[in-house]
């Protein structure tokens, strides 16, 4: 259970969001070895999104949606 938010998922329902993210990413046209970029923060539905993404074939990169607009360039 997440400490902020109070939301939990059991394995089942964690397997069947994933699996119905996966499905909407590739009818929304994502094809295998696309690039994802993942723009969430540590809550509870990231693995979900994570997991739905690798289960389309989609290359998933992050980003910290805390991020100001010259810190991802600052960084490199």
């Amino acid at each position: 259970m997440c400490a902020l938010t109070g939301r939990k998922y059991t394995y089942a329902e964690s397997r069947d969001i994933a699996h119905r993210f996966a499905a909407s990413l590739r009818k929304m046209g994502f094809k295998s070895r696309d690039t994802l970029a993942v723009v969430l923060p540590n809550i509870p539905e990231f693995p979900l999104v994570l997991f739905g993404a690798i289960e389309a074939g989609c290359i998933v990169t992050t980003v910290n949606p805390a991020f100001t607009p010259g810190m991802p360039a600052h960084s490199l």
